[in-house]
């Protein structure tokens, strides 16, 4: 059986991913097709990644687009801090 993931129609997608949300549990308030982009640059940013690769592999004409997935929240920022605080 083939699944198809992606669709043309963005509403249909939307609702198919909600859908998925809910049998894996996640809370469907959360799933929008732009979040999972937004999980994936920011995972791929703190596994390591490099902004310029990234940059190109969401389409981002300009390095400034893709900046905005670096920002990080409070708790990531504190996260950080502590990395540092105890070296």
């Amino acid at each position: 059986m083939e699944e198809t993931i992606f669709y043309k129609n963005q509403r249909t997608y939307r609702v198919n991913l909600k859908k998925i949300a809910g049998i894996a549990k996640v809370n469907k308030e959360k799933v929008y097709p732009h979040s999972i982009r937004h999980y994936f640059a920011k995972s791929f940013l703190m596994n390591g990644g490099d902004a310029t690769v990234l940059q190109q592999l969401l389409g981002h004409e300009q390095i400034a687009t893709t900046t905005i997935y670096m920002k990080l929240s409070s708790n990531e920022l504190s996260d950080q801090f502590s990395k540092i605080k105890n070296i």
